[in-house]
Order: structure tokens, then C-alpha cells, then sequence
């Protein structure tokens, strides 16, 4: 719902009008600092409490309930109270501590050292402002932070910023109680896709350990997996092509994940090495590359078909897969521990020299494969696995982004 007046927010519950009120945050605050509660002192047991570094990583803009606990004399710290704003004031970042938490818990807790600590005074509403300076006011607040390796933000500085704000507080309680169902909602999602990834993380190691076997079509166990040398399933294929200097060349780039995705398109003047390697999808449509430096790492995959023709160093070998092989369940088999134990580690060099697994050294290890069918299986299983994770995670980020959109239309 939107309004002409100046001060209104673009989308406003429909049982409130009148223009919001501009205040800075010493006018409709007291203000405190947390005391003595460090790394070190917390325990598996005692008393809640707060860590000024839990503020930016551990809880959102609510506290509901507080996950570090402290054996401590609770008698000369600070305690905090629903209804407060916590803002860190030391961190790594300006924008990491310019985030606010409001205590949302009746129950009793101990704010520690470096925490900046917001009480509202009557007729303002803590969730309220938590959200506001999380939102419109952010960057703003960021801008007071000072510092370099470890930056500050101290209470004097936060005084300064000023906020808008309805002037009924029913108007602030339900924008606040609002988010607050939101992001009950965000974490129920988030809890969900944890669960699914766990899942997943359970079936690679019981899979590929074979301790969980797939059956065949009439119910039988397959045969047992048999270890074979990579050079069984992959032969390495060179294009090499040589860089002219006013021509452009597409390059790819390889995560830790394996995701291999387009880097770049560069004049072959700007590009360092003049040999490089062309990939050829036409004629080896299951080809796998990694980066022998990055290999140790997960930077292993294979070619998606929208990067043909793209160059690669040749620090990035290509590799063609057997069409005896599934590459769903070679592609799985890539991250999983069994894969991990029996190539990287068997690979990995000793001293500090920069680590590189060579091809060549790659291809003559060995890894277990089961017959055709049952790597069949096992691929479309994952692949049905992910789906799943990839639609809950989408579902989650769009939570978010629902959020961060009613951040900014839903305040002055």
C-alpha cells in the first residue's frame, strides 16, 4: 500500500496512516556496555550468554534463544533483558558490525565484553529498530566504524544515527512481530535444507563404502565393485592451438566444488602462455578436467556442454571418459571420502613446495566401480538427491530475498 505523504513507507499495513518520525538512536535509547565474557570462559554448562563475534555469525536479528553458556560469577556482569539491541563493537568488517540483535527471551542471560547495548526507551519497540538499522540504516551505521585490521563502533558514534519511525508503537510491534514470523519461516527452510545435505553426506559415505548396495531389477544383489585404474576409464586429449595476439578466446574457471564455469573471453595478447588447449565436446563429450594444483582441493569436473570450445592451460588436462562409465556416478564418486582416501591422499607430496597432482600420476590410481547398472543407480539416486536440495535451497533464497524486499519497502 503505498501513500504520498514524505515520511511513509511504500508498503504499510492498512489499519495505520500519518507520517513516521525522524529521531537519532540517543533520543530514543539509553545506552550501556556489555563486560568480561571472552572465548575462553565459555563451558558446556552455567549460564546463558552473549559473545559480541555471535552477533554477525551466529544470530539473525532475533535472539530466541542463547546458544553459549558460562560458568562465571554472574555477580559483577552484565545481564541482558528482552526487548535490548545488541550491536558488536569490534569485528573484522564495518558492515559485519553494523548488525543489531534484539534479545527476543525472557530467560536469564549475560551480555559479555564489546557489545554495544540499546535499551528503548517507552513507546519504542526493540525489534523495530533492530530491523531498521539492519535494513535502510546499515551502511549508514557502517560508515561510523573506525579502524583497520580490527575495526570499532562505540556507543558514541551510534547515538548519532538517526532513524524514522511511526509514532504508535502497535505500528512498530506488528512490523516487528511480522519479521519475526518471516524468519521463523527462513530457519524452518534452513533447517530442512541442513537435513537434506546431512542426508546426503550419509548416503555418499554408506554408498561409495558400499555399505549400502543398490539391488537389481529382480531384487538380487549386484556383483561386487572392482577396483580399476583410471586410465581404464579416462584418456588424455591434447588440441593444442597457439594464441594470436589480436584474437579472443573464451577460458573456464574450476571451483573447489567442482563446478566448472566460464571465466573470461581475452585477447590472446593478454593471455600469458601462447600454447593452450582447446576443448573439443564434438568429438569427447564426457571430458573431465581438473587443476593439478587445485585437484587436492575438488577442482575436478566435467565439461558442461555450454563450454565447448573454450581453452584451457595446460596446468588443466583433459580428460576423456570411456563410454563403458557413467559419468552421474564418476561425478559423485569425485567427492566422496572413499575417493578422497584412496587418490588424494595416496597423491598428496611431502614438504612445503606448492602442491600439484600430476596427470600422470592421477591416471594410474585406482578407485572401486561397480558394474554399469548399479553406477547407474547410484547416479540417478544423487542426481534426485540434489534436486531436491537444489528446489529447498532455491525455496530458502527466496525467503531472503522476500526479506531483504520487505527491508526496504516497509520502512522510511
Amino acid at each position: 500500500m503505498t501513500n504520498e505523504l514524505k515520511n511513509v513507507p511504500e508498503l504499510r499495513f492498512p489499519e495505520f496512516d500519518g507520517e513516521w518520525e525522524e529521531n537519532s538512536l540517543e533520543n530514543i535509547n539509553s545506552f550501556s556496555k556489555g563486560k568480561g565474557i571472552s572465548k575462553k570462559d565459555i563451558s558446556e554448562e552455567g549460564t546463558p550468554c552473549i559473545l559480541y563475534g555471535e552477533l554477525y555469525t551466529t544470530y539473525n536479528f532475533m535472539v530466541n534463544k542463547v546458544k553459549s553458556k558460562t560458568l562465571l560469577d554472574t555477580k559483577n556482569l552484565v545481564r541482558g533483558y528482552k526487548n535490548q539491541i545488541l550491536i558488536p563493537s569490534s569485528g573484522e568488517t564495518p558492515m559485519d558490525i553494523a548488525t543489531a540483535a534484539v534479545i527476543n527471551t525472557d530467560d536469564k542471560l549475560l551480555l559479555g565484553g564489546d557489545i554495544n547495548i540499546l535499551t528503548p526507551k517507552e513507546k519504542h519497540d526493540g525489534k523495530f529498530i533492530t530491523l531498521s538499522i539492519n535494513g535502510k540504516y546499515k551502511r549508514e551505521l557502517s560508515k561510523f566504524a573506525q579502524g583497520k585490521s580490527v575495526v570499532h563502533l562505540y556507543n558514541n558514534d551510534i547515538k548519532k544515527l538517526k532513524v524514522k519511525f511511526p509514532l504508535n508503537i502497535k505500528e512498530q510491534q506488528k512490523i516487528g512481530d511480522f519479521f519475526s514470523k518471516l524468519d521463523r519461516q527462513i530457519e524452518l527452510e534452513e533447517r530442512k535444507l541442513a537435513k537434506l545435505e546431512e542426508q546426503k553426506k550419509g548416503y555418499m559415505q554408506k554408498i561409495f563404502s558400499q555399505k549400502l548396495r543398490f539391488k537389481d531389477a529382480n531384487g538380487n544383489d549386484y556383483s561386487g565393485w572392482k577396483p580399476e585404474q583410471l586410465n581404464s576409464i579416462f584418456t588424455k586429449y591434447q588440441n593444442t592451438i597457439y594464441l594470436d595476439d589480436n584474437e579472443e578466446y573464451k577460458r573456464i574457471s574450476i571451483s573447489n566444488k567442482g563446478k566448472i564455469t566460464h571465466r573470461d573471453i581475452a585477447l590472446g595478447k593478454v593471455i600469458g602462455r601462447k600454447r593452450q588447449y582447446l576443448i573439443d565436446l564434438q568429438k569427447y563429450p564426457d571430458t573431465l578436467t581438473f587443476i593439478r594444483q587445485g585437484v587436492f582441493l575438488g577442482g575436478i569436473g566435467f565439461v558442461p556442454n555450454s563450454l565447448d570450445g573454450h581453452i584451457v592451460t595446460e596446468n588443466m588436462p583433459l580428460l576423456s571418459m570411456s563410454e563403458k562409465y557413467n559419468k552421474r556416478f564418476l561425478t559423485y564418486l569425485f567427492v566422496s571420502e572413499t575417493y578422497y582416501k584412496s587418490v588424494i591422499v595416496k597423491n598428496l607430496p611431502t614438504g612445503s613446495a606448492q602442491k600439484a597432482l600430476h596427470e600422470k600420476d592421477w591416471l594410474q590410481s585406482f578407485v572401486n566401480i561397480p558394474i554399469y547398472s548399479e553406477q547407474e543407480k547410484i547416479g540417478d539416486f544423487f542426481n534426485q538427491l540434489d534436486k531436491l536440495i537444489e528446489k529447498q535451497s532455491d525455496k530458502t533464497e527466496l525467503l531472503k530475498k522476500r526479506k531483504k524486499s520487505f527491508l526496504q519497502k516497509m520502512f522510511v
